[in-house]
């Protein structure tokens, strides 16, 4: 039986190398591919799901993308990136609420990455709720976002000094 694992495993790992390096080519769809092999072998392991996510999400079919992370999230409810990319995918699909639903469980999971911030502003300003948009793109710039304080620059949206969020 152990031998069985250890070849399951070693082919798992084969898969997510080989996924990777089309992944790294932006041949998402051989990707896809690869990692739907890794996931038949081992689909309690979280990784495969996760990058074949994001694979989904380079080939804009965000429903899968989302599938793929709500998976993640699953099997390591921990897991910032993949709320976070679940997050930007159900922005993409409209889904502005469950978006800044996500974009609340990454910042409570990892209060100190301002582009947490930044994603969840735009959210909200799609959703119509400027206000907090703009609070949230104001606390990015704060953290140190040079992109953000630029935005926020040329628009002439004050955003005062870097502050530490804790």
């Amino acid at each position: 039986m152990n031998k069985v694992i250890e070849l399951k495993s070693y082919l798992y790992e084969t898969f997510l190398r080989e996924a990777q390096q089309h992944f790294d080519n932006q041949n998402f769809k051989k990707a896809i591919k690869v990692y739907t092999k890794a996931i038949e072998l081992l689909p309690d392991d979280w990784r495969a799901y996760f990058y074949r996510g994001r694979a989904y999400s380079n080939t804009m079919d965000y429903g899968e993308a989302v599938s793929d992370y709500t998976m993640v999230i699953k099997l390591k409810p921990d897991h910032v990136e993949a709320y976070t990319w679940r997050g930007i995918d159900l922005g993409e699909l409209t889904y502005y609420q469950q978006a800044i639903d996500d974009f609340d469980r990454a910042i409570e999971l990892e209060p100190t990455n301002e582009k947490l911030y930044f994603f969840r502003g735009n959210a909200y300003q799609r959703l119509t709720q400027g206000k907090q948009g703009w609070e949230d793109l104001k606390t990015a710039a704060r953290m140190g976002d040079p992109l953000v304080q630029e935005y926020l620059m040329l628009r002439g949206v004050q955003w005062d000094k870097p502050v530490e969020v804790s």
